[in-house]
């Protein structure tokens, strides 16, 4: 998204599915107190269940990878992004996530993601499709409602029968999905 925001001339088309972008509501976390207040005010819904990800799933995440508890602490983080849906993770998808355990654990133990700030969001020009799952969690709704807010030229289709990992939960209506989309602007 920041390339297709800082490049557009490199950017011809867009697909993302359910990016971490809090910053667009939070741009430093913790979050400071007069913009947890403001947020709260302005968008309560989205500040709510952004704040009981945090507290209800990151910050045990956390506490666990700071111990070394490394398997807790992915099931805590992943079980907060996967949502309703983590109950269909399958073995063999939690074994790829521990693979990927030294990202994901540096990104919540200090190095974090980069700031894509609402005004970052604005200046992307190229086409964007938003793609979210059936069941997604709360916190991911709320970001990608956001996104198809602010993106100007951007739609947002949900997946049906599908998690946070809607590529393989649901790969024939994901990549019709894209399909679709990246039909229309490969001229």
């Amino acid at each position: 998204m920041l390339l297709a925001e800082k490049y557009p001339n490199l950017v011809k088309s867009l697909v993302i599915e359910e990016p971490p972008v809090v910053s667009l509501f939070f741009p430093s976390l913790p979050p400071k107190i007069p913009n947890l207040v403001k947020n709260l005010f302005t968008r309560p819904s989205s500040t709510v269940s952004i704040l009981k990800f945090g507290i209800k799933y990151l910050e045990p995440a956390i506490s666990a990878f700071k111990k070394d508890n490394n398997k807790i602490g992915l099931q805590s983080f992943v079980k907060g992004v996967y949502g309703r849906a983590f109950s269909k993770i399958t073995e063999a998808q939690f074994e790829r996530m521990e693979l990927n355990l030294k990202p994901h654990k540096a990104v919540l133990l200090g190095s974090g993601l980069p700031v894509f700030t609402p005004e970052n969001a604005q200046n992307i020009k190229c086409p964007t499709l938003i793609l979210t799952s059936e069941m997604a969690a709360d916190f991911h709704v709320n970001i990608n409602k956001r996104l198809k807010a602010l993106i100007p030229n951007s739609i947002l289709k949900i997946i049906p029968e599908a998690g946070h990992f809607m590529h393989e939960d649901n790969p024939k209506e994901t990549a019709k999905q894209i399909l679709e989309f990246v039909e229309c602007y490969k001229s």
